[in-house]
Order: structure tokens, then sequence, then C-alpha cells
């Protein structure tokens, strides 16, 4: 297993690949900057649209209902410096800006009048519930939260038992509750996450009653697809290499491992190097295990 020794930079002011959103009265929206070689740029519009803004709100860990909301024309305003990333086009596996199909970074044609821009809502727990599109705020549709994305829940089999317990997770009155069914309150987006929910009534979550849930993925996962870490040592800037791959890490090899690999651990991590980052081999921090 391969490790890496970095030195550390106090003047760095971001980290490569980090993502920020500026120019809006609240932290969930707003011009998307991104930190490429310690230096805040912005991404241009060409080919934006709701796929990349939901890999953004992602990569920051805030909450959206079925995408992400995509801005264009600068919408909050023009930004300054460089700017990083044009032609987008992310999928939906990635979590990270960085990872996302684009031109070559920094290869652009555009103006800050093209600056991109996402709208994302406050993080959300698992199990989270909200009334969305009623008249009132005590009615609405049933939408529920699984890994920052609201979702909603099928009709099957609903009942007022079932909506007693909505009522009652929200601080609501549980008596006299009343089902809707048919998307009464017009249809949702996103993923439905619940199908034949079944109550009994005394639950006071609707994650405390029956129901199916081959949509609800695992939101506790522990590392993001092509984070790195260094494990081993004493401290934060030396260790054994580790990279999340399907959830899961793992470590490197160290056939042809060498000081430009070393140096791309610590661009990757923000961390300082002097010529090169320093490699080291035969598991000199120690021997990990998995993948």
């Amino acid at each position: 297993d391969v490790g890496v020794r970095c030195q550390v930079d106090s003047s760095n002011t971001c980290t490569y690949g980090d993502v920020r959103l500026v120019g809006s009265s609240n932290q969930y929206e707003g011009r998307v900057e991104v930190c490429i070689n310690d230096t805040w740029g912005t991404v241009c519009d060409d080919s934006w649209g709701s796929v990349d803004a939901t890999v953004i709100c992602k990569q920051l860990e805030y909450a959206y209902t079925g995408y992400g909301k995509y801005y264009t024309n600068a919408y909050f305003g023009a930004g300054s410096g460089t700017i990083w990333f044009d032609n987008v086009a992310c999928t939906s596996s990635n979590t990270k800006l960085v990872q996302c199909s684009s031109n070559p970074i920094g290869e652009e044609d555009c103006s800050h009048s093209e600056d991109a821009g996402v709208g994302c809502e406050a993080p959300c727990s698992d199990g989270e519930i909200r009334l969305v599109d009623g008249i009132v705020s005590n009615e609405g549709r049933v939408e529920i939260c699984f890994g920052n994305e609201w979702g909603t829940i099928c009709d099957d089999y609903w009942s007022s038992v079932d909506a007693t317990v909505v009522c009652r997770q929200l601080d609501y009155s549980d008596t006299d509750a009343v089902a809707f069914t048919s998307a009464h309150f017009g249809a949702g987006t996103g993923t439905i996450f619940l199908d034949n929910v079944g109550c009994s009534g005394t639950e006071s979550s609707i994650l405390d009653c029956s129901y199916n849930s081959d949509n609800i993925y695992d939101s506790s996962n522990t590392c993001t697809y092509g984070d790195v870490r260094l494990v081993g040592s004493s401290n934060q800037y030396e260790g054994r290499v580790e990279v999340c791959i399907n959830d899961t890490w793992g470590t490197v090899c160290d056939d042809s491992w060498g000081s430009v690999d070393a140096t791309v651990i610590c661009i990757q991590l923000g961390y300082a190097y002097t010529g090169y980052g320093k490699y080291y081999t035969n598991a000199y921090f120690g021997a990990g295990s998995g993948t």
C-alpha cells in the first residue's frame, strides 16, 4: 500500500474542487464558484441544467426536491476572475462538480454574464416529512426526506390512520386527520420513497409504520466517490492513501507509484508540497484492509 507526506500551507484559502454559492441572501442558492489551484472561479452556463445543479446540491450536502434548480445568465450577478468550467455535463452518479465531464479546466469561450447558478434547499434529516402545495400550512402533499432528497409517498392503501400519524409527527392535532389520494395537491417530483404504508395509528413517525421502500437509499454513506484520505500516521498530512469507490474505502497498490502521483494526492487534499509530494511504498504507514 502506498503512502504520502505533504506539507502544511495555512495560506490555502480553499481546497481543490470545493464549491460555494455566492451572491444570494441565503446560503442555499447563488452563483456557483469552484476552487481550482487555490483560486475561486466561476462556471459558464453553456449546457448548464438541473442534473448539474443537483450535483452541486449533493456536494454541499444541501437538500433538493427532484432536482436542484439551475440558473443561467448570471442570475445571481456576474462573478470575476477565471471561468474554470464550460460545457459541464454531469450525470446522476456524480457527487462532485470535478467528477463531471466538461471542457478541459480553464478552457472556455464565455463571459461572466454567463455565470451559472444553483438553488438548493436547507438540509433535511432521513424520515423528516413536510406538507407541500396546500392552501394552508396544515394540509398538502406529503413529502419525505432521504439522503437530502425530498420525495413523495404512493397512495396505495393510504388511509386516515396513516394521515393521523403524519399529523402527529408534524405536531398537529391527530384528531380527525383527513387522507387524500390521487395527487389531490398536485403531483410531486423526484423519487417515490414509500409505498403500501400501513400504520396502526399509534406510531409517532411514518417510518414506524410498515411500508415498502425499494427506492430508499442509504444516506449514512461515510464517503463520496473519489474522496481520498491519509491514514496510519500521527498527523493528517501523511499516511497510507485510501480512496472511496462505491461508498467503500480501499487502498492503492504501489506499483509504479511515484512523486507525481503523491503530488496529485496533496493537491486533492488541499495540502502543500515542495517540488513534489513525498511518496512511500511497501505499506510504509501500515497495511490497509479491504479492497
